[in-house]
Formats: structure tokens, C-alpha cells, sequence
């Protein structure tokens, strides 16, 4: 489930969890704030005191990595208050009567110790929530950068169908995207071991696999040898996780190509560089729905000016790549129409009905409670609060709390040296991920890799503000400059990514790839542990 944007507006509550929407999302932010005007509540649940926060009717301060406990206790207080969907729940879901007593220990004092929110706080979150009828949850990546991600999603989905807010509008809807071809060689593919087979139903329901094996199967060489990267419009290594060892696996490689716009850390680190053309350059689909927007609509983007230099569109440097290692066949395009005219085969109008329709086509007419037509995408037709093939994968049925991997609860000997939370991936509107640091208007904007820390923290190791700390962690160390800020928990310090190996900040240092989500494959990025101290030099 995700959020139909266009309609929050219409929401009588929203809830914003893991998302700082006024930096990742300004056009939503500002529905929101509209919707805020009209009479909606406004909930906000971030360890950061973002700008949404300070907005809100309610903010909860939450310990990064617990969100899964704080939805079950909500669950439990919507439960045992009777406050729930009686009849979308007896005709639409599965499993509502395990989940009853599953989330029956969650009590708020429970969900109070876990997560650093008050008992009452809890109660009053789940009586607001379950009272303002449509209410939007906009979900942000955060959730899913935690070892418990994809359950923490899960349990918030049960939250939307127990109150009834699917596929209502100013609920939380179903975008169904454009089906296009599948330009990739299957029967290949399947006589191979994917990376991430470990995570089977992730790859099954994704069509892709977890990117950060990779690290693992360079050195390792196992489940096959890895002798050569392609690394295309990606900065693996200051993005991934455990940034030492993705630069020891690289250093490894036999070769590393590099298609990119910018000369980033891996981009210096590669055999070959290949210069990518820009959006401005190039003719391409843009699905509108990939932007959560709730609007079904598709077009064709128009070349402002000729690739620039030696640059070249991404998909022409792909089909010279294949033809020049003798897969021709398997590259027949010889212009973006030719391949845009095939990725549009499935759809009902062609490339040319495209290009009429300079505006875009619209695919898909919004609608609301589809599922009484069609039921919902799961194997029963139904939301499966119990779900009976994650059990049969091995997997917890129920949405289930998991502590952080490495956490003050989960590691108490580890947060003897590292006692505070570590939260990675903090935004700023001036830079996006590793990018547009090399900007003069941009840099001087954002200069320096900041830390936030509490001022009471600050106080305590005897931090002032703007000066050099070192941050350290099980798996690394680096250096940025404080900035004091209550916007923080005491317990808990806030690093911004991207910034690259040179800076001496790249928040990835301190990272764990081995700790995961175990159906998603994806990192824990925000809820890590570290130790903080003024710079020796």
C-alpha cells in the first residue's frame, strides 16, 4: 500500500512515519499543511524533531529501529478499545483473530519501555488515529533501512486494513503500475544462482535481489567468482553499507566500468569511465506513478539538446556494451524509439499514441475499494494480517517485533562502548544522496558534514558548537563537526550520508552490511550503535 498524494487533502488524519516529507517530498508537504488548515490531525513519528514535528498535533520521539513495536501497541489499545473496522475486518482479512493475540502483550507500558514513548502518549496516538475516518499513514524508506523493516511495514499495513483506511480516498491506496515488457533473458537468468538467494520472497515479488550481497560475493567468490562491475548511475562506494569492505571487494575486481554524470568516489576507482547523458539529453517513458502520486500517467520526454561531448544515452552504452561482447541478438535497438515502441507493446496504445499526447496518456482511471471487484494482490484475495506463505518460508506470519541487531537491548555488551543510537541517512534539500556536493551554489548552502547531537550530550563530553568529533562504531570511524540541536534525543546522534571517502564523514563507514532486514536483504541504516568524543586532532 502506498499513499495517493493527490488525495491527502481529503484525509481527516495523517500520519507520517519514517519520512521527513518537507525535505523528500516539499509538494506533499505542502498538501499536508492544506490538509492541516482544513481540520486534519496531524501525527508525526520521527526521532528527529523535523519540520512536519513541529506542525503536529502529536510527535513521538521514538527510539530509531522500535516503529514495529510502537504499531503493535497500537493495535492492541485499537483492539481492546473496540475501536476497530468490525465489518472490513470480518469480510477483508486474514488472520484477525491470531493477530488479537499476538499484539495482546503489547501494552502500551510494554510499547513504553521499547520505544522511549510515554504509555499515555501511545494510547492517545492509537484513540486519534482510529477516530479521524479517512486517515493516511505516508510511510517513509526509513522504516524499510532497519533490520525489522519489512515487518514494521506489515504491521502498519494491519493498522490501515483494521481501521479501514484502504482504497478510500484520503486512505492509503493501491497504485497499479503501466505493464511493460520484460526486456531480460529469463531462461538464462533461472539456470543461475542469484545473489540474494537468501531472500526468496523479496526476489519473487520484486523481480530483483539484494544489490549488497554483491560485497560479500567478491571476496568470498562464492556463490559463483565475481571478477567484474558494472556500476551504473549508483556511488556504491560511500552508499552501501560498510564502505571499508565495499572498497577492499572493489579493489579486488578484475575490472570496474563506471557510467555516471559526475566523477564520484567509485567512479575514481574504476578501469573505464563512461560519461551518462543527462534527462536533458535523452528521450525516455516517465511514469508518473513511480512518484506516488496517485495519477496513472505515462509519457515520452522530449531531447532538450544533444548529448553533451562523449556522453551517451544509458541505454545506447548498454546495447554497444552487448554487441561488442558478441550478444547482438539479444540488442536489436538502434534508436530510443525502437526501444521505447517495444517496452510499450503491452500497453494499450503505442509509442506513436505517445507522441500525440504531448501532456501523457492516463492508463488507469483512479478508483476507490477496487478489491470488492477484484479482491486485493494476495493469494486469498484478501489483506493477510497472517500470512500463510511467509510461515511456510520460514518467515513470522504475524507482523513481528525484532530489536535492532545491534542495539542497546539486543547488544548490551556492544553499547558498553557505544552507547549511543546511531541514526544514518539524515536529508538536507541541497544535496541528494552523494550528489551535487560539487556544486558551488549547493556547497555553500551545506559546506560540512554535520553531526547533530542534544545539547545536554554536548555538555556532558564537553562538545562545542562546530567542533571537529569523532564518531565511532564496531565498523569504523570518521570525523564531522557538531552541530547541537534538541531536536535530537540525548541517546541519540544523527549523521547526514553521502558525503564522500576524501571528507573523512561518510557516515557508511560505520555501517554494518551484515546487518539486515532477513526477508528484504536490505541494511540497517538508522538504527546502529556509536560513541562519540571531541577530536584529539
Amino acid at each position: 500500500m502506498t499513499n495517493s498524494f493527490v488525495e491527502l487533502e481529503d484525509a481527516d488524519c495523517i500520519f507520517i512515519i519514517g519520512s521527513n516529507t518537507t525535505v523528500a517530498h516539499p509538494l506533499v508537504a505542502t498538501r499536508i499543511y492544506r490538509a492541516k488548515a482544513k481540520g486534519a490531525k496531524i501525527i508525526v513519528i520521527d526521532p528527529r524533531e523535523i519540520d512536519t514535528a513541529k506542525q503536529a498535533d502529536l510527535w513521538l520521539q521514538i527510539r530509531p529501529g522500535t516503529d514495529c513495536a510502537l504499531a503493535l501497541g497500537l493495535l492492541h489499545v485499537i483492539i481492546r478499545e473496540n475501536r476497530y473496522d468490525k465489518d472490513f475486518v470480518a469480510k477483508w482479512t486474514v488472520g484477525f483473530d491470531k493477530l488479537v493475540e499476538h499484539v495482546r502483550d503489547y501494552t502500551p507500558q510494554k510499547v513504553a519501555a521499547v520505544t522511549w514513548v510515554p504509555a499515555e502518549t501511545v494510547t492517545a496516538l492509537a484513540r486519534m488515529y482510529a477516530a479521524h475516518k479517512p486517515a493516511s499513514i505516508s510511510v517513509g524508506v526509513a522504516l524499510e533501512h532497519c533490520s525489522n523493516g519489512i515487518q514494521t511495514m506489515r504491521a502498519i499495513a494491519a493498522l490501515m486494513a483494521v481501521c479501514g483506511n484502504l482504497e478510500i480516498s484520503g486512505g492509503n491506496l493501491t497504485h497499479p503500475g503501466l505493464k511493460l515488457k520484460n526486456l531480460g533473458l529469463p531462461e538464462r537468468v533461472e539456470k543461475m544462482t542469484p545473489l540474494g538467494a537468501e531472500f526468496p520472497l523479496f526476489t519473487e515479488n520484486r523481480k530483483h535481489t539484494a544489490g549488497t550481497r554483491l560485497t560479500d560475493a567478491i571476496l568470498t567468490q562464492k556463490p559463483y567468482p565475481i571478477k567484474a562491475v558494472l556500476a551504473i548511475g549508483g556511488n556504491p562506494l560511500v552508499n552501501w553499507p560498510n564502505s571499508n569492505k565495499v572498497k577492499k571487494a572493489f579493489d579486488k575486481l578484475d575490472f570496474l566500468l563506471v557510467q555516471d554524470l559526475f566523477m564520484t568516489d567509485t567512479a575514481r576507482l574504476a578501469d573505464i569511465f563512461l560519461p551518462a547523458a543527462s534527462d536533458q539529453e535523452t528521450e525516455d517513458l516517465r511514469n508518473t506513478y513511480f512518484d506516488h502520486n496517485g495519477l496513472s500517467l505515462i509519457a515520452k520526454s522530449n531531447r532538450v539538446i544533444p548529448p553533451v561531448g562523449h556522453s551517451m544515452e544509458d541505454w545506447k552504452i548498454w546495447c554497444e556494451i552487448g554487441r561488442r561482447m558478441g550478444y547482438a541478438e539479444y540488442f536489436p535497438w538502434q534508436t530510443a524509439d525502437e526501444l521505447n515502441a517495444e517496452l510499450l507493446e503491452p500497453a494499450p496504445f503505442s509509442l506513436e499514441d505517445l507522441k500525440k499526447q504531448p501532456g501523457g496518456i492516463i492508463y488507469r482511471q483512479r478508483e476507490f475499494q477496487s478489491y470488492l471487484r477484484d479482491g486485493f494482490k494476495t493469494p486469498s484475495k484478501k489483506v493477510e494480517i497472517y500470512s500463510e506463505k511467509m510461515d511456510r518460508l520460514g518467515y513470522d506470519p504475524l507482523p513481528t517485533f525484532h530489536e535492532p541487531v545491534e542495539s542497546p537491548v539486543s547488544r548490551p555488551d556492544l553499547s558498553q562502548k557505544y552507547p549511543f543510537v546511531l541514526m544514518t541517512g539524515a536529508r538536507t534539500s541541497n544535496y541528494t544522496h552523494s550528489r551535487f556536493r560539487q556544486l558551488p551554489s549547493l556547497r555553500k548552502l551545506c559546506p560540512d558534514p554535520l553531526v547533530e547531537i542534544n545539547p545536554k550530550t554536548a555538555r556532558r563530553l564537553h562538545i562545542g558548537p562546530g567542533q571537529t568529533v569523532t564518531l565511532e562504531s564496531p565498523h569504523g570511524r570518521i570525523k564531522a563537526a557538531a552541530h547541537l540541536t534538541e531536536a535530537v534525543h540525548p541517546d541519540v546522534v544523527v549523521i547526514m550520508s553521502g558525503w564522500s571517502r576524501d571528507s573523512g564523514a561518510n557516515a557508511n563507514c560505520l555501517t554494518n552490511d551484515m546487518s539486515v532486514d532477513p526477508i528484504s536483504g536490505f541494511p540497517e541504516f538508522r538504527a546502529l550503535l556509536c560513541n562519540i568524543a571531541a577530536a584529539k586532532d
